[in-house]
Parts: structure tokens; sequence; C-alpha cells
């Protein structure tokens, strides 16, 4: 018997493998990139005269001779304190801030400028005190921190104070710290029904609930409808340059902040989407797709059309992953009709993406389609097939999700908390 060739081998596996493809859902659309833009430098131009200044050596000297004198009780600490009336509050705020950003101050003068800022800092300073919270140590700073930031609409605070009260460990700083903080929640926001002070257990409760709503929402009570300052918006600008940097340390500072600013940011991240730097535009989708839901709590408040936003930029091959992540992390149902089609993409990176974004956002119109696809036994990667599992199952509870036997027990567990956070 003659021997098949290998041509007809090699034809023969086609034919198999295009008999194994499922038909797709729905054609996978096709267009070109949407044009891009020079986003961020036409934004740092336009904020250019509202940036917070940068002293100098001999500038910063002076602040902490003078902050150092009042602190001290020494003869002349009372005009030394009042100096700071002869500078401008953005002139001082910066100062402050760099002073707690710098390493030639010691813990009494760092604790002292975070004071000063938590009460007298401009708005302009929210995004660098935000930035505080990732690499400041000091307890008691850290109290000053979260008050300096609810100042002006950031519960990102909130979280390291819940954590200082949680903790019971007898350190003498850690009980200062905690001290503080107790006073610190009692000028919260009021709510209906709270007497700020009356128990721990109503203030601690009280911070739960904001803390809560800041997590859902990124606003802070009373400041949801106000517009933020041109100062602060070329202090966000100026963070947002550093997606430009080849050292991965600003980047990860910038989305760090990214992911913990208030929801008026998130405006200037859909903007990057669309810059003219590739890495400007992958770190601004990768920031979206981190804050996750409440980008798309926030394009429904202010009526933003985040998904005709998004359509466009799957056209671009490179992007398409991120693009496909950051939908599914809005938790908005809109997104489905533009994310199934990519399940059925050859690139397994995409169909994964796809797979997940369904289990983050899709709602109950999706289940018909994504039983007709797995009953066609796609070739999907493990990670891509528990996902839609997961989703058939929290669309149709008889249907128990079937784990694939080579799925990594850590992308098992990822997947199933986003089961778990699904919007009921």
């Amino acid at each position: 018997m003659r021997s098949p060739s290998r041509y007809g081998l090699w034809l023969s596996v086609l034919l198999l493998t295009a008999c194994q493809r499922p038909s797709a859902p729905r054609q996978i659309p096709s267009g070109p990139a949407p044009a891009w833009q020079k986003v961020l430098s036409q934004k740092l131009q336009e904020y250019a005269e509202e940036q917070l200044p940068t002293l100098s050596a001999d500038e910063m000297e002076e602040v902490l001779d003078i902050l150092d004198l009042s602190l001290s009780g020494a003869t002349g600490h009372r005009q030394a304190a009042h100096r700071w009336t002869e500078y401008e509050p953005a002139w001082l705020t910066a100062a402050m801030l760099q002073i707690v950003e710098g390493r030639s101050a010691d813990a009494k003068l760092k604790r002292a400028a975070y004071a000063w800022l938590q009460e007298h800092g401009t708005e302009a300073m929210l995004p660098r005190l935000t930035l505080r919270l990732k690499y400041e140590k000091d307890w008691v700073a850290n109290v000053d921190i979260a008050i300096g930031l609810w100042r002006w609409g950031s519960g990102a605070g909130l979280f390291p104070l819940i954590t200082i009260l949680r903790t019971e460990e007898g350190v003498a700083e850690l009980e200062q710290a905690r001290w503080a903080a107790v006073q610190a929640i009692q000028q919260l926001p009021p709510a209906p029904g709270w007497e700020p002070g009356r128990s721990f257990d109503e203030d601690w409760q009280h911070l739960l609930d904001i803390a809560q709503s800041w997590d859902q929402h990124h606003f802070f009570p009373g400041y949801s409808d106000q517009q933020p300052s041109r100062a602060v918006r070329a202090s966000l600008w100026k963070i947002l340059s550093q997606f430009r940097s080849q050292p991965l340390r600003p980047v990860d500072d910038a989305r760090y902040i990214c992911v913990r600013s208030p929801s008026w940011a998130f405006s200037a991240l859909c903007q990057l989407c669309r810059d003219e730097n590739r890495y400007v535009r992958e770190h601004a989708l990768q920031s979206l797709a981190w804050i996750g839901a409440p980008v798309g709590d926030w394009a429904v408040r202010t009526h933003f059309d985040l998904r005709t936003h998004y359509a466009p930029l799957l056209a671009d091959a490179r992007l398409r992953a991120r693009v496909l992540e950051a939908m599914g992390a809005s938790s908005l149902a809109t997104m489905q009709d533009d994310i199934l089609p990519w399940l059925e993409a050859e690139d397994l990176e995409w169909s994964t993406a796809a797979a997940d974004a369904l289990l983050r956002c899709s709602d109950a119109q999706i289940l018909r389609p994504i039983q007709a696809f797995l009953a066609t036994q796609p070739i999907l990667s493990s990670e891509g097939k528990y996902s839609l599992e997961l989703l058939w199952q929290a669309l149709d509870p008889s249907h128990k999700a079937s784990v694939p036997p080579n799925l990594s027990a850590s992308e098992q567990t990822r997947r199933e908390e986003w089961l778990a956070a699904r919007n009921p």
C-alpha cells in the first residue's frame, strides 16, 4: 500500500482542524485603528502655568530652618511660625511636599510637614499626597495623609486608617496613631443619625460605610458634583506624563495614584487611550482595568458612553487584550456585544481576554450564545474555558462549572474572585 505524501498528511491535519473549529458566534469586526493624538503633550502645555513650583536646594534649606525653629520652642519660634504667612499657599504646599518626599528631613520635621499639608495644603497636592500612602511608613503621618486627602474629595487614605484601628500591637507609635485615628474619624462627613464621638462603635461603622462607598464609586460625600481645580488637574497630568517613562518605577507610581484617585480623574485616563504613544495608551487602559467597576459607575453617572469609547480601540491588535480587559472590568453589560465575537479569535490571548471580560460584565442575555459556543468544543485556553463555565453557572445555577484539569490554582482563584464580584 502506498504511503501518503507529506502534502497529504498536512492536508488531512488541516481538514481535521477546520472541522473542529466552531462557527463564529458572529463575525469578528475589522477596521483601521483610530487616529492617535498628542493628548499628553497638549495637556501638559495647556496646564503648564498651573503646575506646582519646584523649590531650589537653597529655598528648601530655608524652609527646613524655619520649620525646625517654629517647632523648637526656642527664642524666635513664634516669629518663625508667623513667617509662613509671607508665602503663597501653592509655594508652601510644594515645599511641604518636597519635605515629605525627600530624605533630608528627620521624622519630626516630616510629621510637621504632613500636619501642615492636612490643614493648609492646596488641592494641587492631591496626586502627590496620594503617593505618600505607598511610601510613608510612619503610622501617625498616615492619619494626616488621610485627612489631607479627604479634605479635597479623596477617600484613598481611609484604608490605612482602618488598618491602624484594627491593629492591636502595643507599640507606642501605633498607640499614638490609633488615638489620632479615633479623633480623625470624628471629622468625617455627616450622615443621618450619626453623632461624632458618641461612641467608637458608631464612628467605626461610619468609617466602614464611607470606605465601602469610596471603593464602589471613587467619590467622597459632598464632592461628587464638584469640578476639580485647574491646579489639581495640572498635577494629575504631570503625574500621567510618567506613563512615557522607560524605567518602571515612575510608571508604577503613576498607576498607583490613578487607581486611588477620585472619579473625575477617569476622564483623563480615557483621553490617554488615544495618545500617540503606544505605552501611554497601554498604561492608561491597564489603570482603567485595575480601577474596575468604579469606571463603569462613573460612566453611568456622567453619561459618558464608555462602549463607544472602547469599541474602536479593538481594531488595534497590540492593544486588543488590554481593551477587552478594561471593557470587562467596567462591569457594564453594554460591553458584551462587542466582546463576544473575540471568543472566536485564533489568538488565545484575545479569546481568553474576551472570556474573562464576559465573566466580569455580561448579563443573562449572553447565556444562550455562551452555551452554543461551548457546545462546539472550541479551541480555547483552560483559563478562558473556566471563565465561561463560571459565567454559565452564574446565569444558570443548575449548571456546575467544571475545572479544566491543567488550570493552575492561582488562575482558578482569580476567576472565582471575579465571579464573586459580579453585580447581582
